[in-house]
């Protein structure tokens, strides 16, 4: 499917939102590429680069196009983890234009690994994609 347009998109819309400004100049900006599993299909593909944002001080993670997700505090040191509701605007994702999804995402603070889960619905709801990522410094 489209998925290679949509990651390219969701990078495109990131780096248009952050650009230079420098309201944003105590965020880590990183770069991931990865792969991205279909566990419905069971299918696997290469993802990436996909940008994300780490804003420690807003508390906050923002990951491709989606709006910011807060950072959970949940005790692990060398982990920032994040999670959060969006909407599925295109439908590339469900195959339901404005379909709700649920994602929750762990960075390693050491390797770069990024594990995240993607859930059509809600928290609870069946995992649908599974994607696993290296994030490294993206200096914007």
């Amino acid at each position: 499917m489209g998925w290679r347009a949509f990651i390219a998109g969701l990078a495109l819309s990131l780096l248009v939102s952050f650009g230079t400004s420098s309201a944003f100049a105590d965020v880590v900006y990183l770069s991931c590429s990865g792969t991205m599993a279909n566990l419905v299909k069971r299918s696997h593909e290469k993802v990436g680069p996909i940008p994300m944002a780490v804003d420690a001080e807003k508390g906050i993670v923002s990951l491709g196009g989606y709006s910011p997700f807060p950072i959970l505090k949940d005790g692990r040191q060398n982990f920032i983890s994040f999670a959060g509701g969006s909407v599925d605007e295109l439908g590339l994702i469900t195959g339901t234009k404005g379909a709700h999804l649920y994602i929750h995402g762990a960075l390693d603070r050491v390797t770069g690994g990024t594990i995240l889960g993607l859930r059509d619905t809600h928290p609870d709801g069946p995992p649908t994609f599974l994607v696993e990522l290296i994030c490294r410094p993206y200096d914007n």
